[in-house]
């Protein structure tokens, strides 16, 4: 067993793969189809270490259709599954994928999670600034919204302030006469006072 603490993965550092309990409701295999299914596996270690993984790859897909059996290569394993919902199905799943592409995988999602994010935080302003206009149409003040509410007498929240980016609550806080330096959470607390 290989284990690299830097990516926090392992892997079983043997070219032999075993086969495990078919699945509950799983097609049952032939002696001559597990033979079949062996050599096919034994190749398929072969060409990947040869780096012809697209080979790899089709040999695996054709296990896999043809057969019902998944490839678990973290763990040496392979197994005949009856869904593609199973525990070891995304385990093999996921053994099929680098790191780097799972990295990368999780880059996209957190990027992804952050346009989501920044969209709703901007359209929440655009809606405070909307709103605001409509309280005070004939005051042209730009500044955050939050500021045009404490001008015409209303107190900022914590959740209103939390959203606004700290050059803003910085100007707030000089518009109050207050010291304008320390954390976010800082500033929010003073502004609060």
């Amino acid at each position: 067993v290989n284990v690299n603490d830097q990516s926090r993965e392992w892997r079983v550092l043997s070219d032999d793969y075993v086969q495990t309990p078919a699945d509950r409701g799983a097609k049952e295999l032939t002696a001559e189809e597990v033979s079949i299914i062996e050599n096919k596996i034994v190749k398929r270690a072969t060409l990947k270490k040869t780096k012809s993984y697209e080979e790899a790859d089709a040999i695996r897909d054709e296990l896999e259709h043809t057969y019902s059996v998944l490839v678990d290569d973290k763990t040496k394993e392979w197994k005949v599954v009856s869904s593609g919902n199973s525990k070891f199905a995304v385990e093999a799943a996921r053994s099929q994928s680098s790191s780097y592409k799972e990295q990368k995988i999780d880059k996209d999602v957190d990027e992804e999670f952050s346009s989501i994010f920044n969209t709703v935080k901007d359209d929440v302003v655009a809606a405070d600034i909307t709103a605001v206009a409509d309280v005070a149409p004939e005051e042209e003040d730009t500044s955050s919204p939050i500021a045009i509410d404490i001008s015409i007498g209303k107190a900022p929240s914590r959740d209103e302030l939390v959203i606004l980016t700290v050059p803003s609550l910085k100007e707030m806080l000089r518009e109050a006469g207050k010291p304008v330096s320390g954390k976010k959470a800082e500033l929010i607390d003073r502004l609060l006072e």
